[in-house]
Order: C-alpha cells, then structure tokens, then sequence
C-alpha cells in the first residue's frame, strides 16, 4: 500500500530508517501502515496523488533523448522505474526518475 506523508517522521522499513517529509509517499507491504495513519502521520495515496505524479514528471520531463538514452544506458534503472510504475509505487517512481533525470543531465555536460 501507498501512503502520503502529512507530518515529518522517521519510519522503520526494509530494516532502513527512513526520515520522510509531508508529501513525501510510501510504499509498505499491506497492514504496515496501520500505525503511520492512526497516529496522523499519513493517509492512503489517492488518485489525485498519482495524476500530481504524473503532472510533476510532465513539467519535469528533459525530453530530446533522455529516456531511449536511459533505456540504452540506465538499463536496471529505466526497468525498476517502469516496474514502480506498473505496481503503483509512487516512491520508486518518483526516486528513479529522478535518477535518471540526473543520469542524463551528467551526460549531457560536456567533458
């Protein structure tokens, strides 16, 4: 399951502390978030949540050759991304694409 972030708190996942800010998502394996929405330091991740997702990657996107770029040289990367995306899992999205955004940036600077 997804969650949104509302208050800043450390969270304990995949034996790694995290330090997560409002907005920030999570994903956990189900019932792992019981605890993170009782306490009002999240929610579960609406639609809304995905189309600012997809807006955010839209307005962010480098366009010219960055993702068949990444595809040829980012290959593990461009597959966890597109596997994020297929799983629902805004937090790996949202990681790798900046990944590789990064990665494609670097290359374009001249040596």
């Amino acid at each position: 399951m997804t969650v949104c972030i509302l208050k800043p708190c450390k969270v304990r996942n995949d034996a790694a502390v995290l330090e997560l800010a409002a907005g920030d998502f999570l994903t956990v394996a189900p019932g792992k978030e019981t605890r993170l929405i009782e306490t009002g330091h999240a929610r579960a991740a609406i639609a809304q949540d995905y189309r600012s997702m997809a807006e955010q990657f839209r307005t962010r996107d480098p366009c010219k050759n960055c993702w068949s770029w990444n595809q040829q040289n980012q290959p593990d990367l461009w597959r966890q991304h597109i596997q994020a995306l297929q799983t629902n899992n805004i937090t790996t999205a949202c990681l790798t694409f900046n990944q590789m955004t990064a990665a494609w940036n670097a290359a374009q600077l001249p040596v």
